[in-house]
């Protein structure tokens, strides 16, 4: 019997850049109105050599007061992986699917954790099915 090799493996994950402004904090200023947050989310990939590749959750939140800016986030949280593919839409599935599926658990509750010892209503960002993603769609990053 053959051994399977696997296709798939993620070597790490870890935080890139974290950024937190809290502007009531920069203003002086203090609200006990609840924060409506803007969550936004980008994927970027960039091949690291040898079928390795890094991908990016470029995740950003912007909550508000009326128009006005309370807090910022911005956070990129990266998965190291390992890819052998032939195929480019079996490659771009792994790459903008299965990664983002694994790491973005972690991405929301860094969001999560940050935004409650900030003292600010804790963001609970929903899940993302980032199979729905159509691979042919995709233009991979070089």
């Amino acid at each position: 019997m053959e051994k399977e090799t696997k296709k798939f493996r993620i070597i790490t994950q870890y935080i890139k850049d974290l950024s937190f402004e809290n502007k009531l904090a920069i203003d002086h200023k203090a609200s006990k109105v609840k924060p409506e947050p803007n969550f936004k989310l980008d994927i970027k990939t960039a091949s690291l050599g040898n079928s390795i590749y890094e991908v990016s959750l470029v995740c950003n939140v912007d909550a508000k007061i009326e128009n006005e800016t309370v807090y910022i986030i911005e956070l990129i949280y990266c998965g190291i992986c390992s890819v052998s593919s032939d195929s480019e839409i079996e490659l771009k599935n792994y790459l903008y699917s299965k990664v983002p599926a694994f790491i973005y658990p972690y991405a929301r509750r860094i969001i999560s954790s940050l935004t409650m010892d900030s003292n600010f209503p804790t963001i609970n960002i929903g899940p993302i099915y980032f199979e729905e993603i159509k691979s042919e769609d995709i233009d991979i990053d070089q």
